[in-house]
């Protein structure tokens, strides 16, 4: 970082604790050269996103610290960019020596994310130690350098099920990064209280806290006491809704795959689903999944929990060996339930995709500046507020309940009809209706000038288009 010129000799024997202390001229002139590198422009460079970035790492005991840095073309000098200094938190210090490096990789990456993913070139990491190294070949991580599963967690409610010992609600509970599942059934929808409870004793206290929270807009959700739970504890809450409900996708998978596996298992006795409930969760961890191409419980324990044996065994005891037949016959059921469930997902999912077209190099296409975006049906329009320099409308989805309701902007709103039918029975409430008035009042001066050039097809089109009295009409 200094210039190799630099004499600090004199300056060097200051420090030494068998001389006396003594300022000469020669470590006087030491220092202000010394000070004059430190802050003479410039101490950093600006980024290149066209050069290629070295990140240097360290970690110690207490602390993480990192240099980025750039070559320069004019001296093929390396130039420091950016520093990164992070203090380790008491957990971090129990790390041995290679989860200490990888922290320094994993923190120095973050921290630079922006100028490292839009860079040109590949960059370089530099550190001491040489064992890191395997992790550009290894195959399988585990729990800590795979991102601590459990940090980005989804949850939705099934309701509507059959009383099965005062069971009637199923919180569905998944793992974003490993798949993993869990099932628990309720006797009714849980308060915004009870639910932070559910989360304490069915994932707090097993994987700890997470970082962020996927769920639709319930009203446990949106309370002030959910919101007030997770600021506290530093964890984001992310809300889908009906207009784009792919936002929580895993979880809605899941469920399918869930209802789906008890609907069979239960066909003859549907009150008996709270029973056959934990198997489900069982294979459901068990089966490779097409994302990951692990099972949940190989992504996230790192190995795959035995299953049944392909023979029975026989015990002594008859009522044990009833209850282990009646226990693999119902896992076999539930893991072929789950296979064929996901299947015709996977097939389904895939009949609407088109094939992708065939490019040549050199071909010249045409892209469309827009995206198109799905339309939903809606049920019906409830109410209107204003925002900002517009109006919202409170949407009831239609195939949704009351609980994915939410407010959408006029601009977003494709359905006339649903504007007038509002509007009818609600003559008192604001919003676009004077928008409405003038293009009404426009579509019909353009009509009285269609059929004033006596073109009474085009003004019969647009009469029935907007409704128009004829008897306003001109003769």
């Amino acid at each position: 970082m200094f210039h190799p010129q630099l004499q600090l000799s004199g300056s060097t024997t200051l420090t030494s604790t068998s001389t006396p202390f003594h300022c000469t001229p020669e470590a006087e002139a030491a220092f202000l050269e010394l000070k004059r590198c430190f802050t003479s422009a410039p101490v950093l460079t600006q980024p290149d996103p066209e050069l290629k970035f070295i990140v240097d790492m360290d970690a110690s005991d207490t602390v993480v610290s990192a240099v980025l840095s750039q070559r320069s073309p004019s001296n093929q000098k390396l130039h420091p960019c950016a520093f990164f200094y992070h203090k380790r938190s008491p957990a971090e210090r129990h790390f041995y020596i290679g989860n200490r490096e990888l922290l320094a990789v994993k923190l120095a990456l973050e921290e630079w994310r922006h100028w490292l993913e839009g860079s040109i070139l590949l960059f370089i990491v530099w550190m001491d130690y040489k064992n890191l190294s395997y992790i550009q070949t290894t195959k399988r991580l585990n729990s800590r350098q795979a991102s601590r599963p459990w940090s980005h967690i989804a949850l939705n409610f099934v309701t509507g099920l059959p009383p099965a010992n005062s069971y009637s609600v199923i919180l569905t509970i998944i793992d974003r990064f490993s798949k993993v599942a869990h099932f628990i059934p309720l006797s009714k929808l849980p308060s915004s209280r009870e639910t932070v409870d559910l989360l304490v004793f069915h994932v707090f206290h097993l994987h700890g806290l997470p970082t962020d929270i996927v769920s639709d807009r319930g009203p446990q959700i949106t309370s002030r006491v959910w919101r007030s739970f997770c600021s506290a504890l530093g964890i984001n809450v992310s809300l889908s809704s009906g207009y784009h409900p792919q936002t929580n996708g895993q979880t809605e998978l899941a469920n399918q795959e869930m209802e789906t596996a008890l609907c069979c298992m239960t066909s003859a006795n549907p009150s008996s689903w709270s029973v056959q409930l934990p198997w489900v969760e069982y294979d459901h961890k068990s089966l490779t999944n097409a994302s990951s191409g692990m099972s949940p419980f190989e992504c996230a324990l790192d190995y795959q929990p035995p299953l049944f044996p392909a023979q029975e065994v026989e015990v002594a005891v008859p009522s044990v060996h009833d209850h282990m037949r009646r226990c693999h016959r119902t896992w076999r059921k539930a893991r072929a339930t789950l296979l064929c469930a996901s299947a015709r997902t996977q097939s389904q999912a895939n009949c609407r995709l088109a094939s992708a077209p065939v490019y040549t190099p050199g071909q010249k296409q045409l892209l469309h500046p827009l995206s198109s975006s799905t339309p939903y049906s809606v049920r019906q329009l409830l109410d209107v507020r204003r925002r900002d320099r517009g109006w919202q409308y409170l949407v009831d989805w239609e195939g949704y309940g009351p609980e994915e309701r939410c407010w959408v902007s006029h601009h977003h709103i494709l359905d006339p009809s649903l504007l007038h039918a509002f509007y009818t029975s609600h003559s008192d409430k604001p919003g676009v209706r004077a928008h409405a008035d003038i293009l009404r009042l426009v579509a019909n001066l353009l009509v009285l000038q269609l059929m004033r050039v006596r073109r009474l097809e085009d003004g019969k089109l647009l009469l029935s288009l907007f409704r128009l009295d004829l008897d306003h009409a001109p003769p």
